[in-house]
């Protein structure tokens, strides 16, 4: 059984003409300009984040690379302090054990992830998952939302909150294939 997918965008603002510049060569390279150091767009992220914290959410953020969750982690600490922890492959089993149970009993509000919490984990009480990676596979984006769509006790729904870059030509077709897929499996 499945809790009731919300979907909730979030424009990304433009990069300066100076910046847009910058955004050349081969798609990695423009990721991680445009992605992962953005720092508009990992604002916008984290006051996301703090706004579903307070509204009484435990929030799950997805990304791809290891200096984005470290960038999300640290920009979290200053916002919510000891609120979020980063979990990735490089973390000992010991680590990964002992915060994921924090987060499952509601002792631990956020946590960022990369890769190892797309697949294999049963999380119900998730609230709202933010998919900070971008990218445009249609399996990706089931397996990241997938950790919030698991019905638990007294939870109706889950807040699915995606991006809408503007900054690239990658970005805008990644976006919009994305928007065609979320309404394809019927969660517009």
């Amino acid at each position: 059984e499945l809790a009731r997918p919300r979907m909730k965008f979030l424009k990304v603002p433009a990069m300066s003409e100076q910046k847009k510049k910058k955004l050349k060569g081969k798609y990695q390279l423009v990721y991680d300009e445009g992605i992962v150091h953005n720092r508009k767009r990992n604002q916008l992220i984290v006051e996301e984040a703090e706004r579903n914290i307070k509204d009484g959410r435990s929030v799950l953020i997805m990304v791809e690379k290891l200096d984005h969750g470290r960038i999300l982690e640290d920009l979290c600490g200053i916002s919510m302090p000891g609120e979020f922890v980063f979990l990735s492959a490089e973390d000992d089993d010991e680590k990964l054990k002992k915060e994921t149970d924090k987060f499952k009993k509601g002792d631990r509000k956020g946590v960022i992830a990369s890769r190892i919490w797309s697949e294999g984990l049963n999380i119900k009480s998730i609230g709202c998952v933010i998919n900070a990676v971008g990218g445009m596979s249609e399996i990706s984006s089931i397996q990241r939302f997938g950790r919030g769509l698991r019905a638990d006790e007294g939870k109706v729904d889950v807040l699915l909150v995606d991006m809408l870059d503007q900054n690239h030509i990658y970005f805008i077709r990644h976006s919009l294939d994305r928007i065609c897929f979320y309404s394809e499996v019927g969660w517009l």
